[in-house]
């Protein structure tokens, strides 16, 4: 038999999902709420506990329990372009977000020097074991995580840059390697979905695991030499990645070349 309050979590995230209490909105109080479906407070309580690990609501203090906007952010391929001119304050995430109205920010978590992972050696033409530098983020949309962002570069370039240190890169960091003389050139991705591990279904907030969309990207220089490997770990339902406006055809040489 379904506990009690699965049910009243299910009600509510159905009265969620179909705008009865759209974004922003606040859900009626606990003794509201146990009042009108005839149950104890503490019930109330543990299914409002239930839409919080889903990243439905968050109680904020002095509103009450607010349904959070689930609205999901479209990321284009050319996104590192758009902010590679001067002067800017923000990065491709919250440059994205802004531009679609979302409430967007980009958290630094950690940042460490280490050896190369094996993977990461290989994606950045390294012999095994030299020394990268390790950046983890998070993109959030309303304060919830929508992203978990893990960057290497190789030490050796990027030592005494704002990307070796542990606060946020302001405007991003793909404008940092520019004013550091890394310029980015181009850029592959390759994107998989796959369940989560468990760490990342709990900090992403996922029902029942669900699954995720994995990007690794590796970005060059003029010289076709890796400057930044990054694997980014999505909840699909926030993150729609988009590509347009990618040519159809090689450009032809100039005859006699």
């Amino acid at each position: 038999m379904i506990a009690r309050y699965r049910e009243l979590a299910s009600d509510l995230r159905r009265a969620i999902e179909d705008d009865t209490y759209p974004p922003g909105a606040v859900l009626p109080k606990i003794t509201e709420l146990a009042k009108k479906y005839g149950m104890a407070n503490e019930t109330v309580r543990l299914a409002i506990g239930v839409l919080e690990s889903e990243g439905l609501v968050r109680a904020i203090r002095k509103r009450g329990t607010v349904v959070l906007d689930r609205t999901p952010v479209r990321v284009r391929f050319s996104r590192y372009r758009a902010v590679l001119t001067p002067n800017g304050d923000r990065g491709p995430w919250e440059t994205a977000c802004r531009e679609q109205g979302v409430n967007g920010e980009m958290q630094t978590v950690e940042v460490e020097r280490e050896p190369a992972p094996p993977e990461v050696a290989s994606a950045l033409h390294l012999a095994a074991g030299t020394a990268v530098l390790r950046r983890s983020r998070r993109a959030l949309i309303d304060g919830e995580p929508a992203q978990l962002q893990t960057a290497w570069y190789p030490y050796e370039l990027i030592r005494g840059t704002p990307i070796a240190r542990s606060s946020k890169v302001v405007g991003g960091i793909y404008r940092a390697l520019l004013q550091a003389g890394l310029t980015p050139a181009s850029a592959g991705e390759e994107i998989r979905s796959r369940p989560p591990v468990a760490d990342e279904a709990a900090e992403l907030r996922l029902r029942g695991g669900g699954w995720i969309l994995e990007v690794r990207r590796t970005t060059f220089d003029a010289a076709k030499t890796p400057i930044e490997y990054q694997v980014i770990v999505a909840d699909p339902a926030r993150t729609i990645i988009v590509y347009d406006d990618l040519p159809l055809q090689q450009e032809t040489p100039p005859a006699g070349g």
